[in-house]
């Protein structure tokens, strides 16, 4: 693992394509061709044999990074004794796997080392390193495994058993650059730029002119929030893959995969950020593994090509059959339509749940060892027949008795199971006195309203049992506390008209972005820094959909017309 702490990274990329660069001018984590590609630089996750490309200043020098305005464009700033430089870091706008780099000094005269020693496959294979063509060609094991560095300044090839890494020590002048491009594969050439004509600015434009932009009848994210909303977007385009309209839930090893669960909260987020093509990109991704998978088979996570992520057998979550209601009905009021042929798959759904919901269960996500009544689970189950009924309302379809009825069962089971009267909240499972964040879910999915007396216990119990500070743990048993049960709360408390705690909470839990405004999964309650999955898009998202939360509590139009728990 790496020495450098999250806070110090920053993302690059353009849409399906990312790298980490550190503050001290190394790119850590690169997979291409794709997010799930085995990396070519790992030190992030496999240390120094992992494979890095840095670019910094001989001797002492002191660093700091900001973004390029509205962009993922990275400026890291070096101070040292002999002058001031700047590195810039980002990826061409088209969706192709290159790296650009330009190195220029401000003020002065500074010296400068470049090591680029990429290792592919996930550290396993050290590649052969030779000049082409004017350019460094780094070649692996794989035929495919194939990259390119072009500079306008000499590298020396090295390495202890013939070369397989570039470097080179230059000295540059106030005014002075050096440019390098990094390349993966068989790209089509006509879409990388020459070193000679490497600017970033024709980026600095086309991120501009995507980010989002404030409504005339004023933004439903206004508030202290609203850069971090913003700086969340973009990293949900960069982890949107543009072949298939799949999101990675991160970058890091194990979370560069697609999870269905995320998807209505992607939708109601996108919708209101003005990025319809992406919400009908995302929603085709969903149908075409419907129709491939069918209810029985559907999987909690996927490859973003859609292949399954394991050969073994997928763990039985019954919240997925909520996910993907959640997100059919999300879609419909966002287009006022269903794709043709989805509903009688949409049916069977409804079918599986309704007979499903009395079985055990891996629970809401992967965090329980064991099957058990999972409260979050059920919850889900009574999402999936709920929006059933609504959607076969809304496009005057005919729905069985049966949904209603085993809905109406389900609510009555989950407020008498679910409920632990001696401590007056909602429960992790059903007979378990060990509470858990995620049914802060129940308001926001419209199964109670903030009013109800049980609701509001919960919230009170939570607080109470879980907090730390601002932030919240998921469970009593949990070390670190968890922005995305922090994050459910700040909606809860929206929707409970609670909107000066609501929004104290979300500006203070903004805080817990790293410089950059990215956030991890956890917070590490002793320290203070990220820990998790990095970025953590689910976090991201939650936060889009808190800051939209606290706008339509403020009175602010939400472009979508409704929110999720305004189902009630």
């Amino acid at each position: 693992m790496s020495s450098v702490s999250l806070k110090d990274y920053g993302i690059i990329g353009n849409k399906g394509h990312a790298a980490l660069v550190d503050r001290f001018g190394g790119i850590d984590w690169c997979c291409f061709p794709e997010i799930d590609s085995p990396s070519h630089f790992g030190a992030l996750e496999y240390g120094p044999n992992g494979g890095r490309f840095q670019i910094i200043p001989h001797g002492e020098y002191h660093s700091e990074q900001h973004y390029l305005q509205r962009t993922q464009i990275l400026e890291t700033a070096f101070e040292t004794p002999y002058g001031r430089a700047r590195l810039t870091d980002w990826m061409p706008i088209e969706t192709v796997p290159v790296i650009h780099r330009r190195i220029e000094v401000v003020q002065g005269r500074v010296q400068f080392f470049l090591s680029c020693a990429p290792r592919f496959e996930s550290g396993n294979d050290i590649p052969g390193a030779e000049y082409q063509n004017g350019e460094v060609v780094f070649r692996g094991r794989n035929p495919s495994s194939i990259a390119r560095l072009a500079s306008n300044i000499p590298l020396e090839l090295v390495g202890e058993r013939g070369p397989s890494a570039a470097r080179a020590s230059f000295t540059l002048e106030t005014g002075q650059s050096a440019i390098f491009r990094w390349s993966w594969g068989f790209s089509r050439r006509d879409l990388i730029t020459p070193v000679s004509e490497i600017h970033p600015r024709p980026a600095i434009d086309a991120w501009r002119s995507w980010a989002h932009h404030c409504i005339p009848a004023g933004c439903p994210f206004a508030g202290p929030w609203h850069d971090t909303v913003v700086r969340s977007s973009m990293l949900l385009h960069i982890l949107s893959d543009p072949e298939t309209g799949a999101i990675a839930e991160g970058l890091t090893d194990e979370a560069r995969y697609a999870n269905i669960r995320d998807g209505a909260w992607a939708l109601q987020a996108m919708t209101n950020l003005g990025y319809r093509e992406e919400c009908q990109a995302w929603f085709q991704w969903l149908y075409d593994l419907l129709a491939r998978d069918g209810a029985e088979g559907l999987e909690a996570a996927y490859k973003l090509n859609g292949g399954h992520k394991s050969r073994e057998k997928s763990r039985f979550h019954l919240s997925l059959y909520g996910h993907v209601m959640l997100a059919a009905t999300e879609y419909y009021n966002c287009f006022g339509r269903l794709p043709t042929g989805l509903w009688p798959r949409l049916s069977s759904i409804a079918d599986f749940a309704g007979q499903a919901w009395r079985r055990p269960d891996a629970g809401f996500d992967e965090v329980n060892p064991k099957p058990d009544h999972f409260t979050a689970s059920k919850l889900y189950c009574w999402v999936a027949l709920d929006r059933a009924i609504q959607l076969a309302h809304s496009i005057k379809v005919r729905t069985p008795a049966r949904w209603g009825q085993e809905r109406d069962i389900l609510h009555r089971t989950l407020c008498e199971q679910g409920f632990d009267e001696s401590i007056g909240s909602f429960t992790r499972a059903f007979g378990d006195s060990t509470l858990d964040a995620a049914v802060l879910l129940m308001p926001i999915l419209g199964f109670l309203p903030m009013d109800d007396a049980r609701m509001a216990g919960t919230v009170s119990t939570i607080q109470t049992e879980l907090s730390e500070g601002v932030l919240l743990r998921r469970s009593s048993g949990d070390k670190d506390a968890n922005l995305l049960a922090s994050l459910w709360l700040v909606q809860c408390l929206a929707l409970g008209g609670h909107v000066s705690d609501a929004s104290d909470r979300l500006a203070e839990i903004c805080s817990y972005a790293t410089p950059l405004g990215i956030f991890g999964e956890n917070v590490d309650r002793t320290s203070g820094e990220t820990t998790g999955h990095f970025p953590a898009i689910q976090v991201h998202l939650a936060l889009i959909n808190a800051a939209l939360y606290v706008g339509a509590a403020r009175g602010r139009r939400i472009p979508s017309g409704t929110l999720l728990g305004k189902t009630a």
